[in-house]
């Protein structure tokens, strides 16, 4: 089984290049854009049976331990809510310890912080918490509600619209886990 090692927060659909290592971790696999540029392939001299894929420079600073880069320290979505007076917070069930891929997700959350987001952290390693669903949903509005839906191996595939009558109970499931969440930066601090 392959592990997913560092993903792009912001990828919409499943298809953002996605380092992956093998289940001995002896080799990694990269999921990027194949690059058909001519020119660069002709400097990278590739022999028979190879191809290059690009992979985003947030992606490769982040597995190299690096910041991200200034292009993270704000999300331009969260900031033209929030400048209409919108609210947007969100609480990230998660399990610790930590997978590379989520640290790579959370690493993205202090510039949403910085645009005007709240973000709360449910660990089920530290926390016990009843009563929630075992899958991730939003809500906009309070009044339309997303499941999200994600590939076995955890590739983020698309969001289902629930129907109206499902409102209650995912305001429910909110009420619920908004008091329990810790703030991102303090378990960002025992965990990154």
């Amino acid at each position: 089984m392959l592990r997913k090692l560092a993903g792009n927060p912001d990828c919409k659909n499943g298809t953002c290049p996605t380092p992956w290592a093998t289940e001995d971790e002896q080799d990694y696999i990269v999921r990027g854009y194949v690059v058909a540029d001519t020119e660069r392939l002709a400097q990278l001299a590739l022999p028979e049976g190879e191809t290059a894929v690009m992979i985003p420079a947030a992606t490769a600073r982040f597995l190299a331990g690096e910041p991200m880069g200034p292009e993270w320290d704000d999300n331009p979505w969260v900031r033209s809510m929030a400048d209409r007076g919108k609210q947007v917070s969100r609480v990230h069930v998660l399990t610790s310890p930590l997978t590379d891929c989520l640290r790579h997700e959370l690493a993205a959350y202090p510039g949403d912080i910085a645009a005007g987001e709240t973000i709360g952290i449910l660990d089920k390693a530290e926390q016990d918490v009843t009563g929630l669903p075992d899958h991730d949903f939003w809500l906009f509005d309070d009044r339309d509600v997303y499941r999200m839906r994600y590939a076995p191996e955890g590739v983020f595939t698309g969001a289902q619209l629930l129907p109206a009558h499902r409102l209650a109970e995912y305001r429910g499931y909110r009420d619920r886990a908004l008091p329990e969440a810790v703030p991102f930066a303090d378990h960002w601090e025992r965990h990154r």
